[in-house]
């Protein structure tokens, strides 16, 4: 892997399931577990914004899948039913499992929306997006 110092030692990667999960902000918010995609996407003008959050990377009995879509933007979510009702809609398409999460992880992710969605585990993050009236739609999922 050639990014393997980039991943060690820049970013702390975890070489067991767990790993960062990567932020970007361009056009939208992005998140990804693949370097490889993150250093893409800032190659391309996006700007990095570091680790959101730390997920897995693989299904256990003890996982959740993160679904990723992409249509008028990239949307993240932990319900089935959700994604295959966007999909049905012809505007999105599914780009498979973005990354796990435990069943029993605390920490929320809090989803916001203004045409956009935005996810953070800051509740003083989420405070001032909603100042700039942004909607909440409450807790997207846990991490630990």
């Amino acid at each position: 892997n050639k990014y393997a110092y980039f991943e060690n030692v820049a970013f702390g990667y975890d070489s067991s399931n767990r790993a960062p999960v990567y932020r970007l902000n361009g056009p939208e918010h992005f998140y990804t577990m693949s370097v490889n995609e993150m250093l893409k996407i800032v190659n391309s003008g996006w700007s990095y914004e570091g680790i959101a959050f730390h997920a897995y990377k693989t299904a256990s009995i003890n996982t959740i899948p993160v679904y990723r879509l992409n249509g008028p933007e990239h949307f993240y979510t932990t319900s089935l039913a959700e994604k295959n009702s966007l999909i049905k809609t012809g505007k999105w398409r599914d780009e498979g499992i973005a990354f796990y999460t435990q069943k029993d992880a605390t920490v929320p992710v809090y989803r916001l929306n203004n045409s956009k969605h935005f996810y953070t585990t800051s509740l003083t993050e989420k405070n001032i997006v909603l100042k700039n009236k942004w909607k909440d739609e409450g807790v997207g999922w846990y991490v630990d």
